[in-house]
């Protein structure tokens, strides 16, 4: 168990020992599986305020009422709907919600109110944080069920529990069970998945005692789920065999069925021996015609034979139901009375016995009897009251409806015994674990048999694995996927021939057979490379080099101590054990291991810590006498710390190979302030859920403890600043890095995988909300470090757990210049600034830009525009030298551009932009930008992507929360597009503004945001600016290659290195996928490339001549270089330059075909030289 007490125990069992049946269960029968649970959840959280977002005729909000009623609970309940209907309840009559008014005001009006509105409207009614349970049963769509989650969340109060229903339910137009499948990652969850499945989240901080069991207790949580099963499906059932039964009391009112058939039914008599089976020579046949016509009772008597020992009465020879059906054995000479002999201690087969009535399943129902000495009687006496003819499909009805009885009680009866044991389990928990500490005692002295044995079961693995590379690596596994891969593309004939005709005329034969062949190898590779693959790779290449890395590290100038903190606590051992190996294996030797055990109450722990003691010299175990909390334990480790650099350990986790090396490397190339890495987590299949992150950010650090793991400090900064506090136990680690940066000068960050963080249930690695109290104590860590860097603003939650959101005061009320540039399209324009009036910031002016409009409807909405700036300038189109004009004729403090398809969505979105763009230390900033259809356009741009630049997160759904959450978080980036761009006046002026010389169209904006940067300024994205983008899914974009160059030959250093993308993130895709081959290519600057063509091609010719082809060399180099797709295909697939294959190119299709033909066609002489010089 985590987390959960004694006093949660019998708050658990209490209330699981008040379920109820409900009064209320119409025909709507999709909420009836979960009635008993919604008697449970009432007595466990007794709610003040409960609320129902979808209550159609009240089957499960009457379910909670009832409970409140029955539990004497003093809860205000509310039923939220419009009684109209939608898509997936299907839509209703008026009389639907009349009739559920008149029963809700008769029995629950005193604390029962039905509100007759929509969700939206409704929400207006509560006061935010008074929620204790809202169940979300409204339109099931996925956007939907979020939007009514996300509008209702700050409604919810500190103890709040949310349950949603068609968690199980994946139709094509629902969509709970995909946000289900989102959200309960981010909240201690349970789910029932009968009755089309309920999802519950606690989402409060104080979770209700009563419901901690089933969220953090396995054994409680199964033990629930079989109940509220097994209940819900008795009540189902229940409906559904009321009805059979009805059907069954009105069957046995009409006549026999195939009344014409009646000569045909009889009774047959078998006699038999012990060894021997039944036999029809020696049986004996009676008619039942009689019986069923004249419905007379019928009485039969048989003379026993002597040779015989047993009997097998067949009672009928169809399904049928018997009435008063009797045997009896008697003797005629005896005074003793006939013995009635009891059916339920014969063998009975395809026969049921309810109530003195035989219900036969089929046309061969058999009575045998075998236990008895027959022989001791003279006659056997068989009797009828009444015989009923029944159809076999009637038949099958009530066999099955008798088996699931059977079950039921079955497992009914085994639950009762779960619940019984399970209450004598915690009247024992303190005899047994006393017994269990002695038990430790004796197993202490197995332990190091048991650690022999893991090791050679490790040893095991890695011969397997080993074998399995081996193998993998062989001639004949690599041809076996060939073969696949080949496979999948004659599946897909067609899809592949019209790639390879586009590519045939796009690169032409040679080099489209080139590229099939590298695609089924690359193919291959991913057939087999995995994320926890690529990094086991990273980490068993490096030991292999140990003894060129301990070369290395001899060879450095400085070589610091290294001072690993572990406080430990009732650490399991196997995890000690792992954590302290993935120390001991370090190539890098100079540290020490300072354990600070919290008084553990384990022994195991406590014995293990002892022998680690005498394993390694470096390795040192304090003993504390109390028990003192994760911040005053981390403390004493700390002060015991000996090394130049103090770096942190969790219990449970480990450190990659290289961890160590990796920092005194940095060590020695910058003496570092403060240094972190890349982190992953260890789940149950391996390394997973790798965060590559970016470089320092210190608005993404302000949103969440992005660094985290591993970190490094500098320990004279450390005892300057002071260490852990615990005051903000739960999120000390936070506190403590957001003092640190505050006086650290150098950060930096390595982008490689060093720590990996054990995912266990209650750790912040499984779920941040299994520490709740974490929540509130990092929103204070932040708080109190805005209030020491002097900066007016408070910190609010966002909807993610873990990640905050500052809101800093405007100082205030400065002018802002909106600048628009525009060209006809008036109904855009139109648009856009009906949007603008909607803003709540309203100290702004408007500048409208017009390059040259001609459409009539334009001018005259211009001209009808008196109260903007109307600025004209009838030039060729140059994005930058409008918006440079457009500013000198601007009078405000901040520059805000927007294009003329914008749509304001957030009313704040000046303030939003304005309280960053204040910032002395900010230069320019960004906002969200969506699709029309809710896809993401915008939120932030990356370097690298495309050849230059890219948008973060494009495409990605509105509601999505994106790679670890970024898309809620205010964070640094290189660049933001100029779409929706606020840069301070002083700035822009100091910078230069636009360049309009060389970027008159494109990455003008991401130019003037690199140009912000190199001055010192920071580049921040707010995603609570919301805007819509009307700028075409699918519009091409015309590619200025002078413009593509400029931007190459100035910004090259930075544009394949984005400080705020990681180096193994693709940048082929915007959505944050990892990239196995990034890191480990390596692309030269574009002068490099230049000068390894030159190498490849002997020009021996004139001086004159040499410089011209030189031009053209370098011209074909610089449109490669601007390519990913040529890059890719005559530069990076052998990291070799194919210079001969660029020229062929060149010359068959880029002249004649490609985007660049005007680029290269003034050379087209040069190339045919060069072609002959090469061949």
């Amino acid at each position: 168990m985590n987390n959960i007490s004694e006093n949660d125990m019998k708050n658990f069992i209490v209330a699981l020992q008040n379920l109820n049946i409900p009064e209320l269960r119409t025909d709507v029968t999709s909420w009836h599986g979960h009635m008993p649970f919604a008697f449970f959840l009432i007595a466990a959280i007794k709610p003040k305020l409960f609320v129902e977002l979808g209550t159609h005729k009240g089957d499960s909000y009457c379910s909670f009422c009832q409970a409140v009623k029955l539990y004497n609970i003093n809860t205000q309940c509310y039923a939220v709907d419009t009684w109209k209907g939608d898509i997936h309840a299907g839509f209703y009559e008026e009389n639907i919600y009349n009739e559920l008014l008149k029963y809700n005001n008769e029995r629950y009006g005193d604390f029962s109110t039905l509100i007759r509105t929509t969700f939206d409207e409704a929400k207006n009614y509560f006061e935010n944080n008074t929620i204790d349970l809202l169940h979300i049963d409204g339109l099931h769509t996925y956007e939907a069920v979020k939007n009514d989650f996300l509008n209702w969340y700050p409604k919810l109060s500190e103890k709040a529990v949310v349950i949603f229903h068609d968690t199980q339910v994946k139709d094509s137009s629902f969509g709970v069970w995909k946000f289900w499948e989102e959200i309960k990652n981010h909240y201690p969850n349970f789910e029932i998945k009968i009755s089309n499945g309920l999802g519950l989240i606690a989402v409060g901080k104080e979770i209700p005692s009563g419901i901690k069991p089933i969220l953090f207790d396995k054994n409680s949580s199964e033990l629930m789920t079989n109940i509220i099963t097994y209940a819900g499906k008795l009540i189902l059932e229940n409906d559904l065999n009321i009805k059979l039964l009805n059907e069954l009391h009105a069957f046995l009112d009409i006549e026999n069925l195939n009344i014409e058939n009646l000569s045909s039914y009889f009774m047959k008599l078998y006699w038999g021996k012990d060894d021997l089976e039944f036999s029809e020579q020696i049986s004996q046949e009676v008619s039942l015609r009689k019986i069923i016509i004249n419905k007379e009772n019928l009485k039969i008597n048989f003379k026993i034979q002597n040779e015989y020992f047993k009997v097998r009465i067949d009672p009928v020879n169809a399904p049928a139901i018997i009435g008063d059906f009797k045997i009896f054995l008697y003797k005629k000479e005896a005074l003793m009375k006939p013995i009635e002999l009891n059916l339920l201690d014969l063998q009975c087969n395809n026969i049921l016995i309810k109530d003195n009535k035989l219900i036969c399943l089929n046309n061969d129902p058999q009575i045998i009897i075998k236990n008895i000495n027959i022989n001791d009687y003279d006659e056997l006496c068989v009797q009828f009251g009444s015989i009923k003819i029944i159809n076999q499909e009637f038949a099958d009805i009530i066999e099955d409806f008798n088996s699931d009885l059977t079950r039921m009680n079955e497992s009914g009866d085994i639950l009762i015994n779960q619940l019984n044991q399970m209450e004598i389990e915690i009247n024992k928990l303190k005899s047994f674990i006393k017994d269990k500490e002695n038990e430790l005692q004796i197993l202490s002295e197995k332990n190091k048999i048991i650690k022999e044995e893991n090791h050679k079961i490790k040893e095991k693995i890695k011969f397997l694995d080993e074998s399995l590379n081996s193998i993998i690596n062989t001639k004949g596994w690599k041809m076996l996927n060939f073969l696949r891969v080949i496979r999948n593309y004659i599946k897909h004939p067609f899809f592949y021939l019209n790639k390879i005709f586009l590519s045939i005329k796009r690169f032409g034969i040679r080099q489209t057979m080139h590229r099939i062949y590298n695609k089924t190898i690359t193919e291959l590779n991913s057939n087999i490379v995995s994320y926890d693959h690529w990094q086991k790779n990273n980490e068993i290449e490096f030991l292999n080099k140990k003894n060129q890395i301990e070369a290395e590290i001899s060879s450095w100038k400085e070589k610091p101590l290294i001072s690993v903190v572990m406080p430990t606590f009732n650490t399991k051992v196997e995890w000690l054990n792992d954590a302290v190996n993935s120390l001991l294996i370090q190539p890098y030797s100079n540290w020490e291991l300072i354990i600070s055990d919290d008084n553990s109450s384990d022994r195991n722990t406590v014995n293990k810590l002892s022998e680690l003691s005498k394993v390694d010299s470096r390795i040192k175990v304090f003993i504390n006498k109390k028990n003192s909390g994760i911040s005053q334990n981390t403390n004493i480790a700390i002060s015991n710390a000996c090394g130049k650099l103090i770096t942190f350990l969790d219990h449970d986790d480990t450190l990659a190979p290289y961890a160590l090396y990796e920092v005194a490397k940095k060590w020695n190339e910058t003496h570092f302030d403060i240094l972190y890495s890349d982190e992953d987590k260890i789940g149950e299949k391996g390394y997973e859920d790798a965060f590559f992150k970016p470089d320092y950010s210190a608005d993404y650090l302000l949103s969440c403890n992005y660094i985290n793991h591993i970190t490094v400090y500098k320990r004279d900064l450390l005892d300057k600043v002071g260490n852990l506090n615990s005051e903000y136990d739960g999120v000390q680690d936070y506190d403590l890095l957001l003092r640190m940066t505050e006086v650290s000068n150098i950060i930096v960050h390595v982008p490689k995988i060093l720590y990996h963080w054990r995912r266990v249930p209650g750790s912040t690695a499984s779920s941040f909300d299994s520490k709740s109290y974490a929540q509130e104590a990092g929103k204070k860590a932040i708080q109190a470090a805005l209030i020491r860097r002097g900066e007016d603003a408070i910190v609010l939650d966002t909807i993610i757990p873990g990640h905050y959101r500052v809101e800093r005061r405007i100082v205030e009320e400065p002018l802002v210049s909106i600048i628009i540039p525009i060209r006809d399209n008036f109904e855009l324009l139109k648009n856009c600034l009906d949007s603008i009036k909607k803003s709540s910031y309203k100290n702004i002016e408007i500048l409208i830009v017009d390059n040259g409009s001609k459409d009539k409807n334009t001018l005259e909405y211009l001209e009808s525009l008196r109260e903007y700036k109307i600025l004209r300038y009838d030039i060729p189109f140059n994005y930058s030298k409008l918006n440079n004009l457009a500013v000198k004729e601007s009078t405000g403090a901040y520059l805000l551009f927007l294009n003329n398809d914008i749509e304001v969505i957030s009313e704040d979105w000046i303030e939003q932009m304005l309280q960053h763009a204040q910032r002395k230390e900010v230069g320019v900033v960004g906002a969200k930008l969506y699709y029309p259809n809710n896809k993401v356009q915008h939120a932030g741009v990356i370097l690298g992507i495309g050849g230059i630049a890219g948008h973060s997160h494009k495409f990605s759904n509105k509601y999505s929360s994106g790679y670890f959450s970024m898309l809620v978080d205010i964070r640094n980036y290189s660049a933001v597009t100029a779409a929706c761009m606020m840069v301070p006046r002083n700035v822009f002026e100091k910078v230069g503004g636009f360049n309009d010389e060389y970027l008159a169209v494109a990455f003008n904006d991401v130019d003037l945001c690199l140009r912000i940067r190199e001055a010192g300024y920071l580049c921040v994205f707010t995603p609570y600016a919301e805007l819509m983008h009307y700028e075409s899914l699918s519009r091409g974009k015309n590619v200025n290659y002078n413009e593509v160059f400029y931007m190459q030959k100035k910004w090259d250093h930075i544009i394949k290195k984005d400080p705020y993308y990681n180096i193994n993130l693709s940048l082929l895709y915007e959505d944050f996928r990892f990239d196995a081959s990034r890191s480990t290519k390596f692309v030269p600057s574009l002068k490099k490339l230049m000068e390894i063509a030159e190498n490849v091609i002997d020009y021996n010719r004139t001086n004159n001549e040499k410089g011209k082809l030189k031009n053209a060399v370098d011209r074909i180099i610089e449109i490669m270089y601007s390519r990913p797709d040529l890059l890719k295909e005559f530069y990076e697939k052998n990291e070799e330059l194919d210079m001969a294959g660029l020229i062929n190119w060149a010359l068959e299709i880029g002249i004649k075909y490609d985007s660049s033909k005007e680029l290269l066609v003034e050379f087209q002489n040069d190339y045919k030289h060069i072609q002959n010089i090469l061949n």
